[in-house]
Parts: structure tokens; C-alpha cells; sequence
């Protein structure tokens, strides 16, 4: 039991844990909804088994490719063996009822058609028979749902939709990391056949997409947080960089940075405005202009 306690976490990929339970909240804030008890379970269902329906039908579906890609295990998920398989099924297949059932009890149509389109994305991206892991830009386009539908899945409790498309602008930065991802995973995928983004179009073109991304989101994030718009500007350096030299090992140099910084910047409005806020943190900074204080009191709640 243990030993799959242990693979189970290891297929989620715990770094990708925070990025859909904040997007959601993000989506809850928008919206003005006041996080109470259905609003959290569907927040953490958005972290561990939300993760383990994505990434474990990806490794189920390249199950043969994992066995000799050198990237495998660790935070890249784990090397399944034949007798996993049923069980990995049966826990994706019970996670992806239990996001359903929950949105169910919200008595919100909108928000309860939301899940099931929340649920179908992960396997329409890695199951038969449309995989669209194996259609190259589509593969990376529909991982822009990692973004919009956290977002999304949260603000329909309103039964409305977001009205502004700036939404999708900022999504294409999770397509983006996929994009990158498929650089990584060049070699592999081209020997077995996975006809991606990197292998489709050649490992330059990825590069240069999130380039395109850096410079969009760079334009529409300037202004708002300059943390933010550094690190999209060092995003799109670092994706000119990768567009010249396309290979594998620079991909994971850029992909280890990005997350670096992101986890650093997570890390230092933790500390400061939640452990040492009382004594140090000064909201006149303006990092996030008027909203911090909100979205702090928010979170808090």
C-alpha cells in the first residue's frame, strides 16, 4: 500500500500541485465568491488528484516511451509496470467522478457542465482516439486548459463566464511550458513515433512560439506586477536563446529556470506577507498595485 502511496505521488508530479488550487482561487476572487466549505474541497481536488488524472494518463498512454526515456522519475513521474496499470485507472476514474460530484452539489448547471469538460480535457489530450498529444501545435494549445480551466471550472459558480479575453492571453502561457516540454522530450518521442509540437514542426519552433507568448503576455503584464513582467521578460530570453540552440538539455536548463523563479517569488510573498506580514510587510509597494491587501484578506479567509 505503501509502495503505491509512493507512485502515486510520484506520477501527480508534486511541483505541478499549486498551479491549478491558485488559478482557482484566482477564479473564485474575479468572480467575488467567498471561499466556503464546497469551494475548498473543489480547491483541493484541483491539487494531487487533479494532477494524477493528467499526468497519469499520460504515463498509462506512453507507457512504452517512459521505458527508455532517461527523463523519467522523479518529479517527471513514474516508470509503470504492467500490474499498475488497473489501479492507476480505477484511482483516475475515481478522482475524475469525484471533481464531477462535487460540482454537482453547487446546484450551478454551468458550473457542473464546466467539470465535465475539466475532466474530458486530460483524455482528450493522451487517450485514443484523439490524442492529441500526437498532433503537433495542438498538443500544446489544448495544455493552455492547465490555465483557463481552473479559472474557469471556479468563476461559472457565479453562472456566468469571464467576459475578458485577456483570460486566454495569459493561458497561452501554460501552452507555452508545454511547449517547452516538448523540446525536452524531442528524441523520445520522435524514435517512438509521437508526432508533437518539437517533433512536428522541428525543436526551433516551439521555442519561438513562447517567444511570441513572452512577448504578448510581457505587453498586457506591464504595468500590473514587474515581477511578473521580468520573469516573462526572462522567459522570452531565455526562448530566444533556446530557439538558436534547440536541444533537449537546453529545454530542461529553461524549463528548471523558469520554475526556480516562479517557486522563489512564491516563496518570498509567503514569507513576507503571510509569516513576517505583521512586522514587515509594506502593501504601499504596489507590487500588485490596490489588489494585494484584497486578494491577501482573501486567502486568508
Amino acid at each position: 500500500m505503501l509502495e503505491k502511496l509512493k507512485k502515486a505521488i510520484s506520477i501527480s508530479r508534486p511541483v505541478f500541485w499549486l498551479g491549478p488550487m491558485l488559478v482557482y482561487l484566482a477564479g473564485l476572487f474575479m468572480a467575488g465568491i467567498p471561499r466556503g466549505p464546497l469551494e475548498t474541497v473543489e480547491m483541493l481536488l484541483l491539487t494531487f488528484p487533479f494532477a494524477f488524472i493528467i499526468y497519469g494518463l499520460n504515463d498509462i498512454y506512453d507507457n512504452e516511451v517512459d521505458k527508455s526515456s532517461p527523463r523519467k522519475g522523479g518529479m517527471w513521474g513514474a516508470r509503470l509496470e504492467k500490474k499498475d496499470i488497473p489501479w492507476v485507472k480505477h484511482l483516475i476514474i475515481f478522482f475524475s467522478i469525484a471533481i464531477i460530484f462535487t460540482s454537482a452539489l453547487s446546484f450551478q448547471p454551468l458550473h457542473f457542465a464546466f467539470s465535465f469538460l475539466m475532466v474530458a480535457v486530460p483524455y482528450l489530450y493522451s487517450a485514443p482516439p484523439f490524442r492529441f498529444k500526437a498532433r503537433p501545435f495542438w498538443d500544446s494549445f489544448l495544455s493552455g486548459g492547465y490555465g483557463v480551466g481552473p479559472f474557469m471550472f471556479a468563476y461559472t459558480l457565479s453562472g456566468e463566464f469571464f467576459p475578458y479575453p485577456e483570460l486566454f492571453v495569459v493561458s497561452a502561457g501554460f501552452s507555452a511550458i508545454h511547449a517547452i516540454a516538448t523540446i525536452m522530450d524531442y528524441r523520445e518521442d520522435r524514435n517512438s513515433g509521437i508526432n508533437t509540437f518539437a517533433v512536428g514542426y522541428g525543436p526551433a519552433a516551439p521555442a519561438l512560439f513562447v517567444l511570441l507568448v513572452c512577448i504578448v503576455n510581457f505587453i498586457y503584464s506591464w504595468g500590473f506586477s514587474y515581477i511578473i513582467s521580468a520573469g516573462i521578460g526572462l522567459a522570452g530570453i531565455l526562448s530566444a536563446w533556446l530557439a538558436f540552440c534547440p536541444t533537449p538539455k537546453n529545454a530542461k536548463t529553461v524549463f528548471k529556470l523558469l520554475i526556480a523563479y516562479v517557486f522563489f517569488w512564491l516563496f518570498y510573498f509567503f514569507l513576507k506577507y503571510f509569516v513576517l506580514g505583521p512586522w514587515f510587510a509594506d502593501y504601499s509597494e504596489m507590487e500588485f498595485r490596490t489588489i494585494l491587501p484584497e486578494v491577501l484578506e482573501y486567502v486568508r479567509q
